[in-house]
């Protein structure tokens, strides 16, 4: 709790929206499910946070992580299952700190049941999150910002370089390299605790480039599942065994287990647009105050050198208006983590 406690009153200290000094206490907050329209054809659910102050107040898009597939699940379901979602916690503390909250799903559309759009469709649906917000009563239009958590701080990213409306953008454990890099990252340091040489782990590390390239062309499940199959046999073999005691008790258990998530995963819109996505760029063109938070024992974004990148990236920009931290003990959801990187994720 220390750890999301420093987070949020880092949050709510260093946005350029927050609350007015005036402005009175929140008092009893309320939460109304509402429906946005999106592309004049489908509409979107969320779920929208109200403060219940006397006046018009600041309001936050809240952009979750996310595991592409083409059912709506997000990275929340890595976590125990007793465990209040991040999102939810988060909300609620803005909320008390006088701040209106938008949660904006990136699965299925309300109507129709599409899977996931593309990371440009997603940050458009942001926008739309944005230009809603705008007609409440109850929203300062002038003090609006997007937060997004993990590869939500992509959608995130593209919707206010795209929108003057958003006046603050704030990531939270975002990759600064591609989906593609980042998870070449998580898996060579998974490897390494291994018994398997070095020219082994490169191989395995090889295949899943390979099955990221694939996918990027265009290559469906079918196509991608014999690659897919013995990228997993070959990572399996290659872990560290308390890892494999973690994931599976065989390969043919852990490929089981796998196997279909990542097919989906590989084969949706959204992934296919993060293959290859240089986030860099569109945070060098954002000239809005930019917070970006990292980490410290996070088991999917390296902490050091993600925050080495986004400290060059924010100097190359050649602005003054941000600030990269990592948050000491915490883990990917920002909650305490002493037991290390990789102990809060669940295999299954």
């Amino acid at each position: 709790m220390k750890c999301r406690a420093a987070l949020l009153t880092l949050l709510v200290s260093a946005l350029a929206l927050a609350a007015r000094s005036d402005e009175a206490k929140p008092r009893k907050t309320t939460r109304v499910k509402i429906e946005i329209p999106a592309d004049g054809h489908h509409s979107f659910a969320a779920m929208l946070t109200l403060p219940g102050l006397k006046d018009r107040g600041p309001a936050i898009v809240l952009i979750p992580g996310f595991v592409p597939g083409a059912q709506s699940h997000g990275e929340e379901t890595w976590r125990d299952l007793s465990t209040e979602d991040s999102a939810t916690t988060l909300t609620r503390y803005l909320a008390l700190n006088g701040f209106a909250v938008l949660q904006m799903p990136i699965g299925n559309f309300a109507l129709g049941g599409e899977p996931p759009g593309s990371l440009d469709e997603l940050a458009d649906r942001a926008i739309s999150a944005v230009q809603y917000l705008k007609t409440r009563p109850e929203i300062d239009s002038a003090r609006i910002g997007i937060i997004g958590q993990s590869v939500g701080g992509f959608i995130g990213a593209i919707a206010t370089s795209k929108s003057k409306d958003v006046v603050v953008f704030v990531t939270l454990a975002t990759p600064m390299d591609s989906i593609d890099r980042t998870y070449d990252e998580v898996l060579e340091q998974l490897l390494r605790g291994g018994k398997a040489r070095e020219a082994e782990q490169l191989k395995v590390r090889n295949k899943m480039k390979e099955t990221f390239a694939a996918a990027r062309k265009g290559a469906d499940a079918k196509q991608l599942c014999p690659a897919v199959e013995d990228f997993l046999r070959s990572e399996y073999a290659c872990l560290p065994k308390q890892y494999q005691e973690l994931a599976a008790t065989n390969a043919d258990e852990f490929v089981r287990k796998q196997l279909e998530d990542h097919l989906r995963d590989l084969t949706t819109p959204l992934y296919r647009s993060m293959i290859g996505y240089d986030i860099g760029q569109t945070l060098k063109g954002i000239d809005r105050p930019m917070l970006i938070l990292f980490a410290e024992h996070d088991f999917k974004v390296e902490p050091q050198r993600s925050t080495a990148l986004a400290t060059a990236l924010m100097h190359q920009s050649g602005r003054t208006n941000w600030t990269v931290k990592t948050i000491a003990g915490a883990n990917h959801f920002f909650e305490a983590s002493a037991e290390g990187v990789l102990r809060c994720f669940r295999w299954s």
